[in-house]
């Protein structure tokens, strides 16, 4: 019995001899490659660097905007011009495949209150010659513009907008337009842009727009109001992670978790 034990405890120290030496040789490679260690994240640190200057990225800065109503053929129509820079701030040359014109309902500018698809023309002012879409943009460069929306006004939901004021003040005789007509920018990615850079979730305005047909006083239906405000929660979540992984340059990854976080019928 006594040299069973007495094997038994040889065996066990050899066994923790061995693990012991296993763990110091494990110990020095890591030591051994220590540097691999600091290496990784300042490549990765590189390599977001990069990423962030070649990320898609288009701005526009107006330098001034005019509307007014125009008559042509008895037909009442209203115009409007948007002139300023549209800046393509990436390095990498992109290309604009749309412009819209539109009136947000609120300030996250997930809903608008109008919303189409311009321009009627644009004139370059570089050379004072008309150009059209798709607009191919130079990396880290910038194109001066008169962008022009021509439109019917009678019997649209424009008919209110256009003609809507404000004061400039309270009790003041001096009013100003009420609804801010702006512009939208997509690109050749499908990445949507307001005039300020950033990205505008596509799908969550035009369920927006649509979710009357479900929740609307006249076509108000439980389940799928329900359902259908659970796809606008859910898309709004994604996008934001979407938008997460395109400003750390990352536009593939996070596009490929949008459409696997939203597939669903929008």
């Amino acid at each position: 019995m006594w040299k069973f034990l007495i094997k038994t405890k040889n065996w066990i120290l050899v066994i923790i001899r061995k693990i012991k030496s296993l763990v110091l040789l494990v110990c020095k490679k890591l030591w051994g490659i220590r540097k691999v260690f600091y290496i990784i994240p300042f490549a990765l640190l590189i390599s977001i660097s990069q990423n962030l200057s070649t990320r898609s990225q288009l701005e526009f800065s107006f330098s001034g905007k005019a509307g007014e109503l125009v008559v042509e053929n008895n037909q009442l129509y209203y115009q409007f011009r948007h002139g300023g820079l549209i800046k393509n701030k990436s390095k990498e040359k992109n290309t604009i495949t749309n412009i819209g014109l539109v009136v947000w309902a609120n300030d996250k500018e997930d809903s608008a209150l109008r919303d189409g698809f311009g321009p009627s023309w644009m004139i370059d002012n570089r050379t004072g010659k008309e150009i059209k879409l798709p607009l191919v943009i130079e990396g880290r460069e910038a194109v001066d513009v008169d962008i022009f929306n021509k439109f019917i006004v009678q019997g649209t939901s424009d008919e209110q907008l256009v003609t809507a004021v404000k004061p400039v003040a309270p009790g003041s005789g001096f009013t100003i337009p009420k609804y801010d007509y702006q512009l939208t920018f997509t690109d050749i990615n499908d990445n949507e842009f307001d005039e300020k850079g950033r990205l505008v979730n596509r799908d969550v305005i035009n369920m927006n727009w649509t979710l009357e047909n479900y929740c609307g006083e006249v076509h108000y239906k439980f389940w799928p109001c329900l359902i259908q405000k659970a796809k606008i929660s859910d898309s709004k979540f994604m996008f934001e992670i979407k938008t997460l992984f395109h400003w750390f340059g990352m536009e593939s990854i996070g596009d490929s978790i949008y459409k696997i976080g939203t597939n669903f019928e929008k």
